[in-house]
């Protein structure tokens, strides 16, 4: 049905965004969520995975009576999260296509720019985080705002990486995946890096 829209009305349109999961996860077993033969027909020109903090993503799903007796867990939500974007880029790698994961609190021209000024090198912001004062951060965002005028500018600060302290231990697999989600899915995706130190 979606297919016979799309192809009546594609011309009149600037865009179109097919919004769908590569996997599902229930009762602790991962479901693939697409079927490739429509996938195909489709033949869409880029693929994005947006991706949150694995606890806002927890609050979010606890709130909603479908997932209330899944009894999930931080770590369901990192490892369902990392299917999802490990699937999608090996979907795009399969259509030679341009694929990006943008944290959902990314400014909406994110998006506008992957897809109507490509020419805009991508570009991934550096900074020290965890060593940053809060006056130090009022330095940032000025200079974030200032890329912007020439790049598609991925921050890593429009992600939280969820409370990696668990009492006096450390939470690897928060640890592991925010390190994974920044190296290999933020900083591949970006032409270059501009670090800013205060």
């Amino acid at each position: 049905h979606i297919l016979g829209r799309l192809k009546s009305e594609i011309k009149s349109l600037d865009a179109i965004v097919l919004s769908a999961h590569s996997f599902f996860y229930s009762d602790e077993v991962f479901l693939p969520a697409i079927n490739h033969f429509y996938l195909q027909q489709f033949n869409p020109d880029m693929f994005v995975t947006f991706i949150n903090g694995s606890d806002d993503i927890l609050k979010k799903l606890n709130e909603r009576e479908q997932w209330k007796d899944q009894n999930l867990t931080e770590r369901d939500i990192l490892h369902w999260q990392n299917i999802e974007v490990e699937v999608t880029g090996v979907l795009a790698n399969i259509f030679d296509k341009d694929f990006f994961v943008i944290p959902t609190k990314q400014p909406a021209k994110t998006l506008y720019y992957l897809i109507f000024e490509p020419e805009r090198e991508p570009i991934y912001f550096q900074v020290p985080i965890s060593h940053l004062k809060k006056s130090e951060f009022e330095k940032v965002h000025p200079f974030v705002e200032k890329l912007w005028d020439m790049f598609t500018v991925f921050n890593p600060l429009t992600i939280e990486t969820g409370k990696v302290e668990i009492g006096e231990e450390v939470d690897l697999a928060v640890h592991h995946q925010t390190v994974h989600r920044d190296l290999r899915w933020l900083l591949r995706q970006s032409k270059k890096g501009i670090a800013f130190i205060p």
